[in-house]
């Protein structure tokens, strides 16, 4: 269980760094490009615990979309190598059949 625990924080804090590193560095100039799209950055700090991007009711750019997607993808398959070393069994919690 303490394994579990420690995976679960390592993936959490892995999203967080990640989403904030990927769309607030890599993507700000993309961002930056449709600023009518988004609120403001003092306002969208405020409601930060709320932000969620909608792409079927908001026109964002398919390239946004596109390097989004990828984006997420090398987000989980980080976090599902994260979340599988951690939490591997040892060779003594393996059962045998």
């Amino acid at each position: 269980m303490k394994r579990f625990i420690i995976a679960f924080i390592a993936a959490y804090i892995f999203l967080f760094i990640w989403g904030w590193l990927f769309n607030g560095v890599v993507l700000k100039d993309v961002y930056a490009e449709t600023p009518n799209l988004w609120r403001s950055q003092s306002e969208m700090m405020s409601l930060f615990h709320w932000i969620m991007g909608f792409y079927a009711v908001q026109p964002i750019p398919g390239k946004l979309i596109l390097y989004g997607s990828i984006g997420g993808l090398i987000e989980m398959i980080i976090v599902g190598a994260m979340v599988g070393t951690i939490y591997k069994p040892t060779p003594s919690e393996k059962t045998v059949s």
